[in-house]
């Protein structure tokens, strides 16, 4: 799993974690995201984000917030939901928990 990631204070969830957690590809979890965000006219460009992978190509991921993450995956199984809420509680507890500066 990938470490925690953040948008301003919001805690959100990565295209590739979510190809992840449900065993999907990921190229076909973005074509969801795309067309999930199309349908509420959103700006796919504004949730998109560049990582570098295994062989230090940049590629693109797209992140979304609990509210769109939730949106997407409840057009997935009920075992895939629940995985990905899951690991969305983990995230939040994550960002709840103030960081201890090192010394």
């Amino acid at each position: 799993m990938q470490n925690l990631i953040t948008t301003g204070n919001t805690p959100t969830m990565s295209s590739r974690e979510i190809a992840e957690l449900t065993n999907k590809q990921h190229r076909n979890v973005v074509r969801d995201i795309k067309a999930m965000l199309e349908e509420l006219g959103m700006d796919v460009l504004s949730f998109e984000h560049i990582y570098r992978d295994a062989l230090n190509r940049e590629q693109t991921e797209i992140r979304l917030d609990r509210e769109l993450t939730e949106t997407l995956i409840t057009g997935y199984s009920i075992a895939l939901r629940h995985k990905v809420i899951r690991r969305l509680h983990e995230l939040e507890q994550k960002a709840a928990v103030p960081a201890i500066p090192q010394s």
